[in-house]
C-alpha cells in the first residue's frame, strides 16, 4: 500500500519571530490588541495620537516577513470626549 506524505504548511523560521517579538517590546505590549492568525499572521495595536484620536493598525505578515513587506490598515476611531 502506498501511504501520501502529509503536507505540512510552511513554517516560519525561529528568527522571524524573535524579530516579531523584538518589535513588539519595541512599541510596547500594552498596545498589542490582538495577535491571531495562523502562526501568528495578524497583529493589531491600539495608538492614540496626540489630539487623542485612536488608531487600530492592523498588520498582516506574510510567510515570507523578513524579506517581503508586511501590509497595514488602518482605522481611526473619535477622540474619548467627555461630556460633563
Amino acid at each position: 500500500m502506498l501511504r501520501r506524505k502529509r503536507s505540512h504548511p510552511p513554517h516560519r523560521p525561529p528568527t522571524s519571530y524573535s524579530s516579531v517579538f523584538a518589535q513588539i517590546e519595541e512599541i510596547g505590549w500594552k498596545q498589542l490588541v490582538s495577535a491571531t492568525g495562523d502562526r501568528v499572521s495578524c497583529l493589531t495595536f491600539r495608538v492614540v495620537d496626540e489630539l487623542g484620536w485612536m488608531h487600530l493598525l492592523e498588520i498582516t505578515l506574510p510567510m515570507g516577513y523578513l524579506e517581503s513587506p508586511p501590509s497595514i490598515s488602518a482605522v481611526s476611531l473619535y477622540p474619548n470626549i467627555s461630556i460633563n
